[in-house]
Parts: structure tokens; C-alpha cells; sequence
């Protein structure tokens, strides 16, 4: 049972109750003989009334182990609800939940588990540490002796196997636990499995590769439009004035805008490469 700990504490609760008991009795005991004995000795020759007395004790002891073992009860069905509500949350949680012995041996292992590693509870209590892949060995028996020094692991990313011999991300968290001494006892573990979480993240990155394709694309067009777009607007304008030129016999004037021409042209090959640059660098 899960709640075995919460058990071991109320058992512990039950055994001061009855030595409260045993003591509560002892002196109801003590007092009645001495009331007898000292306070009112005549009891002990009138048989009526040493047999009301006999009776009267009975009555008395009787009363008070209904009200003893009501207390019992009650602690035993407090503590069984709470082991009951207990389970059924460990049962209903998303994660593994697993506790084993101090060297690692199975000895609970919740409907979580089941799913996420693929044995069943039957198959995995008792084993030692089944979904422990052997390449990952080493880092296990050293959390284990971490924890046996009462060191609590939180979350931390490392690989376990399922049955079927696969290999899943999870993020462990494990934690000592004690008995009424302090001393460790047992781990339990608790296991998220990552690939749901690993696939969102994939999912995530590639929209943002998407949106930052997009965004490159508006600004090289952007870029394009404002500096090659004008550049060229500019060359067809002046290269119609070069020709006016020729046609009106000035060739002097029309070289050296052709050399001008020339000049912008290179400029705008030199942004054209700059831009194809950094795209690639991108």
C-alpha cells in the first residue's frame, strides 16, 4: 500500500493509546481496592455487596474499553480513507510514481507507470529497476547512493526503456524516504515522460524557421525595393538620356554619363552579391 508510512504512524498512535489504557485500568484498579480496603472495609464482609462492587467494576471496565476501542476504530477508518484517497491520487496522476527498496528493488508502481514504461504492476513489483537501460546504469546506482545519503534529485533529464526496449526522455524527480528513526528506507521516484513536451518543441522551432523565412523575405524585398528597385529606375532614365545624346551628336556628354552609368551599375552588382551573402550566412 501507498499509505503504509501514514499506516506505521498510527500504529505507533494506537500502541500509546493502549498503554494509556492499560495504565487508565490499572489505576480505576488500584483506587477501587483501596476504597475497599481502606475507605469502606465492610464490603469485604457483606457478600450483596461485594458482588455489586465485582459488578459495578465489570460495568466500569466495560464502559470504558467501548470508549478505548471507539477511539480504535475511528483511527483505523481515518487511516484507511486517507490510504484510500491516497492511492487513488497516485492511480489518477499523469506521472510515474514508483517506489522500491534502498537497493533499487520494485515495490510500488502506479497506472502511469504502466503506461509510459509498458510493464504491468504484476510483471514490474519486484524487479530491479526494469526501465534502467544499461548504458544509463552507472548514473542510476549513483542517484541511489545520493539518495541513500538523503539527497533529494529534482528535476533532472535522463533516458529510461520500455518494454519494448525503447528508449524515451524523462525528467526524474526521486526522494528518500524515512522512517520514524530519520533513517532512509526507500526511494520513490516520480517520472515525467518528455516526448510530448520534445514534440511541441520540435513543433515550435520549425514555425519559428517558417516565420523567420518570412521575415527575411520582407526584408530582402524591402531591401530590393528600395535600393536595387531605385537603381535600376535610375539607370533606365539616364540610359533614355544617353541615347538623346547620341542622336543629338553631344557623344562627349553621353560618355561620360555612360560612365556613370557603368559606375552605378557596378555598385548595385556589389549590393546584389552583399544581399546573396548574407543569406547564405543566414
Amino acid at each position: 500500500s501507498y499509505g503504509w508510512l501514514q499506516a506505521r504512524g498510527d500504529m505507533m498512535n494506537l500502541n500509546r493509546l493502549n498503554w494509556g489504557a492499560a495504565i487508565v485500568v490499572c489505576a480505576f484498579l488500584l483506587a477501587f481496592e483501596y476504597a475497599r480496603h481502606f475507605v469502606w472495609p465492610a464490603l469485604l464482609h457483606q457478600f450483596p455487596l461485594y458482588v455489586a462492587s465485582i459488578v459495578l467494576v465489570f460495568i466500569g471496565i466495560m464502559i470504558f474499553n467501548q470508549f478505548v476501542f471507539g477511539l480504535i476504530y475511528k483511527a483505523q477508518r481515518a487511516t484507511a480513507e486517507q490510504t484510500r484517497y491516497l492511492n487513488l491520487l497516485i492511480e489518477s496522476s499523469g506521472n510515474a510514481i514508483i517506489t522500491t527498496s534502498i537497493d533499487g528493488q520494485i515495490l510500488s508502481w502506479n497506472r502511469a507507470a504502466e503506461d509510459i514504461y509498458g510493464w504491468p504492476k504484476t510483471e514490474a513489483v519486484g524487479k530491479m529497476l526494469p526501465m534502467v537501460p544499461p548504458e544509463t546504469r552507472i548514473e542510476a546506482m549513483s542517484i541511489i547512493e545520493r539518495l541513500k545519503a538523503g539527497e533529494t534529485i529534482r528535476n533532472i533529464e535522463t533516458i529510461r526503456m520500455r518494454r519494448d526496449g525503447a528508449r524515451i526522455p524523462v525528467m526524474l524527480t526521486a526522494s528518500p524516504i524515512r522512517d520514524e528513526a530519520g533513517s532512509v528506507i526507500g526511494v520513490m521516484g516520480i517520472s515525467t515522460d518528455l516526448r510530448e513536451r520534445q514534440r511541441l518543441e520540435r513543433e515550435l522551432l520549425a514555425q519559428q524557421r517558417s516565420t523567420a523565412v518570412l521575415q527575411e523575405r520582407e526584408r530582402l524585398a524591402r531591401e530590393l525595393h528600395d535600393d536595387i528597385g531605385q537603381v535600376l529606375g535610375y539607370i533606365n532614365t539616364q540610359s533614355q538620356a544617353v541615347s538623346a545624346l547620341f542622336e543629338q551628336r553631344q557623344p562627349e556628354a553621353a560618355a561620360a554619363l555612360a560612365r556613370r552609368l557603368t559606375e552605378v551599375a557596378q555598385e548595385a552588382h556589389g549590393n546584389v552579391r552583399n544581399y546573396i551573402l548574407g543569406l547564405q550566412t543566414s
